[in-house]
């Protein structure tokens, strides 16, 4: 979590614009796949009962709409695949600092660290 910290401080708006757009990529990719059936029906209704079965829904799921219960389940992936999603933000980050500053889009800060602590020399 401190290379996290450490990366927003560093990138700034450029870090928090490429963990949203591999938050949104991310979502939109799943209800996308899920939308053409590339997931199996079987487990689309595995994952609409447990729903239910937790009290996420208020209603039955015959009431709910399917483009709902779609981004539903895709958001879910995708909450599921968050840690997947800070790596790849941490990878990528420096890849678009660099972009956008050939762009002129984003200027890099330079991080001082304060000096350690030196112990006196041993006399």
């Amino acid at each position: 979590m401190g290379q996290l910290k450490l990366l927003f401080q560093t990138y700034g708006k450029v870090a928090i614009g490429t963990y949203f757009g591999i938050y949104l990529a991310t979502v939109s990719g799943i209800f996308f796949m899920i939308k053409q059936g590339a997931m199996s029906p079987e487990s689309l209704q595995e994952a609409a009962g447990y729903l239910e079965a937790s009290g996420c829904w208020g209603m039955g799921l015959e009431r709910v709409d399917p483009h709902a219960g779609s981004l539903m389940l895709a958001w879910l992936a995708a909450k599921a695949l968050q840690p997947v999603r800070i790596a790849a933000t941490c990878v990528a980050t420096p890849s678009m600092a660099r972009a956008a500053s050939r762009y002129g889009l984003h200027t890099p800060k330079k991080l001082t660290k304060p000096p350690a602590e030196v112990p006196p020399p041993n006399k």
